[in-house]
């Protein structure tokens, strides 16, 4: 099934939705950046998407992620969810 909202520039064909409901997780960082950025990365917020990809170089990328995060650090059931969820990413871009 393909979805017209992404586009592989590499390959000049529309992206597959490959897997609804897919979780990654942001992380935030921990202490001050040191030149290579920062030194350590803790939990922050899940969040769910769709998992899409090109047909024909298998290039991924998980987008649509609603109004926000299903889950934050400050919540007490924080931990619980981060077990019990398969998170295929952990993002530590910031």
């Amino acid at each position: 099934m393909s979805n017209h909202n992404y586009v592989c520039l590499r390959c000049h064909c529309f992206y597959d939705t490959k897997k609804v409901g897919v979780y990654v997780e942001e992380l935030a960082p921990v202490g001050p950046s040191s030149p290579d950025g920062p030194r350590d990365w803790e939990p922050y917020k899940i969040y769910c998407g769709d998992l899409f990809e090109c047909p024909r170089c298998g290039h991924q990328l998980v987008s649509g992620f609603g109004r926000g995060p299903i889950a934050e650090h400050y919540q007490p059931n924080y931990e619980a969810t981060r077990a019990r969820l398969d998170i295929i990413a952990r993002i530590d871009d910031c």
